[in-house]
């Protein structure tokens, strides 16, 4: 099975999420310092803490 391409939007959903603005603040600077997009960096933390976790046991239960 295929990894999906992070920018593919053909099947999406919308999350609005209030988070503090010095988390948003600094999301924002390392999303220019990664030339990517906050939603690039968030859709890849979700991925990566959720979905594929480190101890290889496969994906967490949500």
């Amino acid at each position: 099975m295929g990894e999906q391409k992070i920018d593919d939007y053909s099947d999406n959903k919308r999350l609005s999420v209030d988070i503090p603005s010095a988390l948003h603040k600094q999301l924002k600077r390392l999303s220019i310092e990664q030339e990517t997009t906050v939603r690039e960096l968030v859709v890849r933390a979700l991925e990566q803490h959720y979905l594929f976790p480190d101890d290889k046991q496969g994906p967490t239960q949500i």
